[in-house]
């Protein structure tokens, strides 16, 4: 797959998983310390400050941080976000997109799956399971990342242990730091 048409994809998968919890954006999300409310404002905030920029032909803005909005209009800002990243991808040549997209593309699809699992965590729904095209293409990044870039503040927590018979995403998902399982409360 392609890097644009990785960051469409990227897009829509984060865009189903908001759009799944926008009743819920109180409850933590797989990122301890956010909620889901405060996840979205984080990637709101990224795709501003590095994709919308690249993709205008400027250098990437402060990627730390998030937008300052309540949790509540998150999901609003996310919608605007998502509509100008999808125009100016529909505009956009593809020698446009280089690898300098595969972060952007990364940092959606994995906190598509924090948000998910702050609706596992109630009971709300099963774990996100990413498809096997999205797999191929999350363990090539894995393979070519430099540990000692990737494993500083801002970006992958240090690696936690996966259980014996976790699933290839929950297996990627402790590699990037997400503490496994984040299962459901009884």
């Amino acid at each position: 797959m392609e890097t644009k048409e990785r960051l469409i994809a990227a897009i829509a998968l984060f865009d189903a998983e908001v759009q799944d919890a926008a009743d819920n954006i109180g409850l933590q999300s797989a990122c301890s310390e956010w909620t889901i409310g405060e996840l979205i404002r984080h990637v709101v905030h990224v795709q501003r400050e590095l994709t919308l920029r690249l993709l205008a032909g400027q250098e990437p803005g402060r990627m730390q941080g998030m937008i300052d909005v309540n949790d509540y209009a998150a999901v609003q800002e996310w919608d605007a976000v998502r509509d100008e990243l999808r125009a100016a991808l529909e505009s956009a040549d593809a020698d446009q997109i280089t690898n300098r997209f595969t972060l952007p593309a990364l940092d959606m699809t994995l906190h598509a799956w924090d948000v998910r699992g702050g609706l596992v965590h109630v009971g709300l729904t099963e774990p996100l399971e990413f498809d096997s095209r999205t797999l191929t293409w999350l363990e090539a990044f894995k393979k070519h990342a430099p540990e000692e870039l990737i494993r500083k503040p801002a970006m992958f927590a240090a690696e936690v242990p996966a259980a014996d018979d976790a699933s290839p995403t929950a297996r990627y998902m402790a590699w990037a730091g997400r503490p496994q399982p984040f299962a459901s409360v009884e």
